[in-house]
């Protein structure tokens, strides 16, 4: 993904208010996950609420507003080209079901009732 410069007051900023609901619940359907250790947007993240008033804090979360324009650009906005992730995820299930090997006929024991129950029926086959 190519970077993308963005500065406070930007007419494309995602309203946090309105953008924490559905960055939330990309966290509880596990869509979204990190590797590593992040502390410092761990800590900005647990101090961070819908009313966050930067001017009485004193500081702008800049890990939560990075984070932010992240999963908005990722998974909130519809992406560009994303019909092709559509085609190929049909692909593989077309593939997949393809490959579905059929379940052997079971063989019986001579003697048994169920071999003498399909030695009567392939004889009147």
């Amino acid at each position: 993904m190519p970077a993308l410069s963005v500065s406070g007051g930007s007419a494309r900023e995602p309203r946090k208010g309105d953008a924490c609901g559905a960055h939330c619940g990309l966290y509880e359907q596990h869509r979204v996950h990190h590797a590593g250790s992040f502390p410092t947007l761990e800590d900005q993240i647990c101090g961070f609420a819908a009313d966050f008033d930067r001017a009485s804090a004193g500081f702008s979360p800049d890990r939560v507003d990075a984070l932010v324009w992240a999963l908005t650009n990722l998974l909130v906005e519809p992406m560009a080209n994303s019909g092709i992730f559509e085609l190929y995820r049909e692909q593989a299930r077309q593939v997949a079901a393809a490959n579905v090997k059929p379940v052997p006929k079971p063989v019986y024991a001579p003697g048994s009732v169920e071999y003498e129950k399909q030695q009567q029926e392939q004889r009147s086959s």
